[in-house]
């Protein structure tokens, strides 16, 4: 895999040269350093780096967030801004280029680390959400379009009266279904685009996972209980679930309660009598474990159903993005997720996260 390329841009050299190391300790490329705004802009049109760490006071004619407009306007490139202080007119200031980070000297390199990895994450994850638009709304005006030129031709044909008494009921129900057809690809595409902006940000935070997962299971249990579908968590019936063992867990609250609902929504798509949830704790992992008694996955696409716009052949329909989602947000927590199907029928979805250290 290549490496993550940053130019760094700081007048201080000896800070320069410490910062510079512990970007290349972690595993980043220094193509190059730079100690003014304008060698910052030719290192930066020549190099196309992944990230640019930028130093607000630098010598010169420019200071590092007016050569961050630029950079922004020009380049396209994600900016961590570093400073030695930070007053309100500063940060005003700062706020108006809306940088992908930011870092108050002197810094751990623990800490730069991170806000480096969430800066490329968010970055990167912008840009396929405007590829993703894009491909939206082509795929939204293709798919209103159709159902509204019927609704708009018989309307104007009642209006006209050009329709016979015995025709009217035959007429309305395709305008019925037609306005039907709307209303589906409208929140099919709002279930698309909420699943796409879950990763838009990853603000890891302590929390207590067992909460999350408590709350996802309480909204789904009337659901369940239509279908005659019992849940039970670690155990024990999913309505007493408040009293499950807490489980910490540093990780991103939102995208762990999505991958949580897009896992028990999908459970609840195939089971047939009962849901058997799992929530567990080891010195290095965390386990979370959604068992169905459905049809189960065919051996040949339990790898492919976390693939995006991925359907098994005569599965119930569906976006095609849950588990693609869930894949995702696992892997941004640097976990795995696989899919077991036993003997005995039934799917079990285990996803295994590693504890920070």
């Amino acid at each position: 895999m290549q490496r993550i390329r940053i130019i760094l841009v700081e007048d201080e050299i000896i800070i320069a040269r410490d910062i510079k190391n512990s970007l290349e300790h972690l595993g980043y490329e220094v193509p190059a350093v730079a100690s003014t705004g304008e060698k910052a802009l030719k290192e930066i049109k020549k190099v196309s780096p992944d990230l640019v760490l930028m130093d607000i006071v630098l010598k010169g004619k420019m200071d590092g967030v007016e050569v961050a407009h630029i950079v922004r306007r020009q380049f396209n490139i994600p900016i961590v801004f570093l400073t030695a202080y930070a007053d309100d007119a500063l940060l005003e200031r700062v706020k108006k280029i809306e940088p992908f980070g930011y870092l108050i000297k002197p810094f751990e390199e623990r800490e730069l680390y991170f806000t480096i990895e969430t800066a490329i994450y968010r970055h990167r994850a912008q840009e396929a959400l405007i590829k993703q638009r894009d491909q939206f709304v082509a795929v939204l005006i293709h798919d209103l379009k159709a159902p509204l030129i019927p609704i708009i031709g018989y309307t104007k044909r009642l209006l006209g009266g050009k329709i016979q008494q015995e025709k009217l009921n035959e007429v309305l129900n395709i305008i019925i279904n037609a306005s039907e057809d709307i209303l589906k690809t409208i929140e099919r595409t709002s279930l698309e685009l909420k699943d796409k902006n879950v990763f838009l940000s990853f603000e890891p935070q302590e929390m207590e996972l067992n909460k999350i997962l408590t709350s996802v299971v309480m909204n789904f249990i009337p659901e369940a209980d239509s279908k005659g579908i019992e849940v039970h968590v670690n155990n024990t019936d999913a309505d007493k679930c408040y009293g499950m063992d807490k489980v910490v867990f540093t990780g991103d609250p939102k995208q762990l309660k999505s991958m949580s609902e897009n896992l028990l929504s999908n459970a609840l798509k195939y089971a047939n009598k009962k849901i058997n949830i799992e929530l567990q704790k080891t010195p290095s992992h965390v386990v979370l474990k959604v068992c169905d008694d459905g049809p189960g996955v065919p051996e040949m696409y339990r790898e492919k159903i976390f693939d995006e716009y991925f359907q098994v052949p005569g599965s119930k329909k569906g976006t095609g993005l849950g588990l693609y989602s869930v894949k995702r947000i696992v892997e941004n927590h640097n976990g795995t997720i696989h899919v077991i199907c036993p003997a005995e029928g039934g799917s079990v979805f285990e996803v295994c996260l590693p504890l920070v250290k």
